[in-house]
């Protein structure tokens, strides 16, 4: 075979190739070559992963991301079933299967970064999954083309960079319609069970996906009847039981509330809205880069190259959409006019019907749109806000009506005298469009790794901070350096409620001790310790005043993050001992908790020192709460109020300190103020199910919330008295 064969991709004629196949006559294409001596499999292959694993260590690691990695490396640390993964938009806890394949990454590796590249790896499997479906079914020439598309269109290659559920819908979504079409298309047996085996994974990672039951059900009436043999429907029982068994579990146990959430979103229907459509145009398009700022090299895309390259690829959808609908319902050639006129409707339909059952491209284009336009209307009345990721589920299906119509309309062209020259024109336009929209996803890539380019107001508006894996760790290993150079003994890491325990997983491996806190609460370590390093996580006023007032901290150096203030680093003195006057607050008969060292006062705010006499284990899903009240004494007349605060600490050590901000500008100025405290821990909700007589604990993402205790002084009393002192300069 010569060279200039080997690049062709000439397909067969699109009502010919199916057609024949299904009279049983096996037709070889002298230009179709195996796979792997195909240059556009490698160009895909190339672009998929250069575009999913590109300074992958800049993923985006907020709480979802978070969750769902410890959660997975929980499970398999301590060897245990999964009833659920984390928490959807709408409230219901979501079913396990995220979470049990990145328990694969996880007993590999500790570091989360294994999870995205295992979740980058597998949309890249995606992509290549969909060049041979494609490949198959409707040619080389709009495999190529649907493939070239999935690998560089800016949301499937955004949608694959970070750990999250609707992420690891490509492998399962090609392979669900795969079936469909071996059934309906193909004719052959044993499609139906595998079928609804991945409808029922591809709903785990998106509730929405159970739309796809349309295609299915569309897909069951197309294919004959021998194609479906009893046992599948046994199978199909028993797969589904192995999906959601250890989910069932969870259900139970909370009396289907989660399946009451979703039963109750869906009857809010909004009305029609447009947002579906421009959702689904954006599939086609650049990223909308919400959140990308003017120093990006994207944002000056955003007006012109973005939209033409959008608009483009809409009108060959559109076509390809089209033509897909001319051939289902259109009548074959062998009914002429005149019987058409004769017959009666009904007949006529009848005949149709047979005609579309017997083309297997006719009866494939009839699934693939059922894929597009039911879910499509579906959407169009939401019951919930919608979000780009719900459309998730179209791919990689506009790709290949895109693929299907340049196809179609190149292998038309040679009915033209100028066709050759035409159809090097139609290569050289989709060749344009395509590099053009891999560029501008390259250069999305590019800002959105770069310190600087990523709107911080638009995201923390949206998101709070947006917060990478890479400088989360960096930020995290310089403090460790620094407190190893230094001989600092303990580093504490103030952060977020959503960020403290992916901040207390990172810092398990760490050389120095660490404590970690949320922010509206200093935590100091204990006067044994010595000085200590102090790292802020997130940006706090508060939290920056009371590291400065009151512990006398001094900023050591920042650590920079790609979107908002820096990372800061504080050394803090070491922390004063408690005195024979302090008050111990405790549980009846049972040890002490917390000792109130001090109330102290700079005028413009109150604080209060505690001492925590136990230690704080860390956990998943363990924190320490504690409730610090505050209010006047109940002769003292002022404008002061009452202040509460709840600290939450993810671990902490015996005789670590905090200081606690209470009241208003007013109570400052008090001489003395009553204060109290209670305090509960949370912990994982697990649930767990006897089988054959042995208990089998299953980990969920719920906890468990108790009612706080109230902690009494030696006296009995629950509120003491206080002396409010002014701060030590």
């Amino acid at each position: 075979m010569t060279w200039r064969q080997r690049l062709s991709l000439q397909i067969l004629p699109f009502r010919t190739l199916p057609d024949v196949r299904a009279a049983g006559v096996v037709i070889r294409n002298p230009a179709s070559l195996p796979w792997w001596r195909c240059w556009e499999f490698y160009l895909i292959f190339l672009l998929a992963s250069l575009l999913r694993l590109y300074q992958l260590g800049t993923t985006e690691f907020d709480n979802d991301q978070m969750q769902l990695f410890i959660m997975s490396r929980n499970a398999v640390t301590h060897g245990l079933l999964l009833a659920t993964s984390n928490v959807a938009s709408i409230g219901m806890y979501n079913p396990p299967a995220t979470n049990y394949l990145l328990m694969i990454p996880a007993a590999i590796s500790a570091n989360p970064l294994g999870g995205v590249i295992f979740t980058a790896g597998l949309a890249v499997i995606g992509v290549l999954l969909s060049y041979f479906f494609t490949r198959q079914y409707y040619g080389r020439l709009a495999a190529t083309i649907t493939a070239l598309l999935y690998a560089v269109a800016s949301w499937p290659v955004f949608y694959s960079r970070f750990l999250w559920n609707p992420n690891f819908l490509p492998i399962p979504l090609v392979l669900l319609f795969w079936f469909m079409y071996r059934g309906a298309v193909s004719h052959k047996k044993f499609w139906f069970f595998p079928a609804v085996f991945f409808l029922g994974l591809v709903a785990q990672f998106h509730p929405t996906a159970i739309v796809l039951v349309a295609p299915l059900l569309v897909a069951l009436v197309l294919a004959p009847r021998k194609t479906i043999r009893w046992y599948e429907l046994v199978l199909c029982v028993l797969g589904i039981a192995f999906l959601y068994g250890t989910y069932a579990v969870r259900l139970v146990e909370t009396h289907f509330i989660d399946i009451t959430m979703v039963l109750n979103a869906s009857k809010h229907a909004n009305g029609f809205r447009k947002d579906a459509l421009i959702f689904y145009q954006a599939l086609l398009g650049p990223v909308g880069a919400p959140y990308l700022g003017p120093k990006s090299i994207f944002y000056s895309l955003r007006r012109i190259p973005s939209p033409l390259i959008k608009w483009a690829f809409t009108f060959i959808l559109l076509g390809g959409g089209l033509l897909a609908v001319w051939q289902v319902i259109r009548v074959g050639r062998r009914m002429s006019q005149e019987q058409s006129r004769s017959r009666l409707w009904l007949r006529r339909v009848l005949d149709w019907w047979l005609e579309l059952r017997a083309s297997p491209l006719r009866c494939g284009l009839l699934i693939l749109l059922a894929w597009q336009i039911i879910p499509l209307i579906y959407l169009l009345r939401p019951s919930v806000k919608l979000h780009e990721h719900y459309f998730l589920l179209f791919l990689p299906g506009p790709f290949i009506l895109v693929g299907f119509c340049v196809s179609y309309v190149i292998h038309h062209l040679d009915r033209f005298s100028l066709g050759r020259i035409y159809r090097l024109l139609s290569y050289g336009v989709v060749a344009l469009l395509i590099c053009s929209l891999a560029v501008t996803t390259f250069l999305y890539e590019i800002d959105s790794s770069t310190t600087g380019h990523i709107d911080e107001v638009a995201w923390t508006n949206a998101n709070n901070y947006y917060d990478d894996l890479g400088t989360m760790q960096q930020a995290l290993q310089s403090a460790d350096k620094i407190a190893l150079q230094d001989h600092y003994r303990s580093l504490t890491i103030e952060t977020t409620p959503l960020k403290i325990d992916g901040m207390s997983y990172l810092a398990q491996s760490l050389h120095t001790p660490t404590m970690t806190a949320i922010n509206n609460c200093l935590l100091l370590p204990a006067p044994s310790q010595g000085p200590a390093l102090l790292l802020m996580a997130e940006h706090s006023d508060l939290a920056d005043r009371l590291a400065v007032d009151f512990a006398h901290a001094r900023l050591i150096t920042s650590f920079p993050r790609l979107s908002g203030p820096p990372y800061l680093l504080y050394a803090v003195s070491a922390s004063p001992a408690a005195t024979a006057s302090t008050v111990t607050f405790s549980q009846p008969n049972k040890d002490p908790y917390v000792q109130l060292l001090s109330t102290q006062s700079n005028q413009s705010q109150l604080v209060s020192r505690y001492q925590l006499l136990g230690s704080g284990d860390v956990g998943y899903h363990y924190d320490h709460v504690y409730t610090f009240n505050q209010q006047p004494l109940a002769n003292t007349t002022t404008t002061a109020t009452a202040g509460s605060q709840t600290c939450h600490f993810a671990n902490y050590q015996a005789g670590s300190q905090v200081i606690v901000p209470l009241g208003n500008v007013a109570t400052a100025t008090l001489p003395a103020v009553q204060e109290q405290v209670s305090t509960y821990e949370l912990r994982p909700a697990n649930v767990s199910v006897s089988l054959f007589g042995t208990t089998i604990p299953m980990s969920t993402f719920a906890v468990n919330t108790p009612d706080p205790v109230t902690l009494q002084a030696a006296n009995g009393t629950s509120e003491v008295s206080t002396k409010v002192t002014p701060v030590a300069p």
